[in-house]
């Protein structure tokens, strides 16, 4: 048995966490089916009448439906991040393995009330045309404009805690960047 200091890293999207907030639309629809039956719902200075609740009865309705739609999506992705000693794959932007020497920088930002980390790769110019194609048409991903940009949720898998997804990327840029 070796001990590989940098083994490859298969993660599947978390049904836990990318479906609790399912949960949360359900409870709402519950919530608000119950209010469209006729009387107002006071809500401080306002109230929903029953039209306005069946509108977002409905509305709400059509979030959950595209919601468990997306999960299912999410789901059929196995593995849904592959991170090993040639690069990393991430099938929601591109099923192509991107390697390390492509990616000109990694870039950490703080997102919510937790301070989430959020991983960018942060992509070199020069990327083979299919490469670049691929990546591109899922631009609007992203929160930078600036250059080609790959953008990992870490919270959203299961497998690895968030720091420990952070620190894998970290150590693979810094060992086969070069």
């Amino acid at each position: 048995m070796t001990n590989d200091k940098y083994p490859t890293i298969k993660l599947k999207y978390s049904l836990y966490k990318t479906g609790a907030w399912i949960v949360v639309l359900i409870l709402v629809l519950i919530a608000l089916g119950f209010d469209a039956s006729g009387h107002p719902v006071e809500t401080g200075p306002h109230s929903i009448t029953p039209t306005g609740a069946s509108i977002a009865f409905v509305f709400i309705a059509g979030c959950l439906i595209f919601a468990y739609y997306q999960l299912l999506q999410k789901m059929k992705r196995n593995p849904a991040l592959v991170i090993s000693k040639e690069g990393v794959v991430f099938p929601r932007f591109t099923s192509q393995l991107i390697p390390w020497t492509l990616v000109k920088d990694i870039g950490l930002r703080s997102v919510g009330k937790r301070n989430g980390q959020v991983v960018e790769l942060l992509l070199r110019d020069d990327l083979p045309a299919e490469l670049r194609s691929e990546v591109a048409r899922k631009q609007w991903l992203n929160f930078r404009k600036d250059c080609i940009v790959v953008t990992v949720v870490p919270w959203g898998f299961s497998g690895m805690s968030e720091a420990r997804i952070v620190e894998a990327f970290q150590s693979y840029y810094r060992e086969f960047a070069s």
